[in-house]
């Protein structure tokens, strides 16, 4: 059976629904958060396990390279 007009509207805003859902998955997947901080063991903010972390922390910093010995 067709669907009906009010159906297919329906059907195309559940679907841009999802696609917007995507699109911010997708950006939070390229933001740095408390995983990949340099600064973990000592920020006040680091959550504990099970808990979610921050997404493009302004404290974040980059790890630093230990030297090779």
């Amino acid at each position: 059976m067709p669907m009906t007009k009010e159906e297919r509207i329906r059907l195309r805003n559940a679907l841009l629904y999802i696609a917007d859902c995507m699109v911010a998955v997708n950006d939070m997947q390229e933001m740095h958060n408390c995983n990949d901080c340099g600064i973990r063991n000592r920020c006040a903010y680091v959550p504990d396990l099970g808990t979610p972390v921050r997404w493009n922390c302004p404290l974040w910093q980059k790890k630093e390279a230990k030297p090779c010995q």
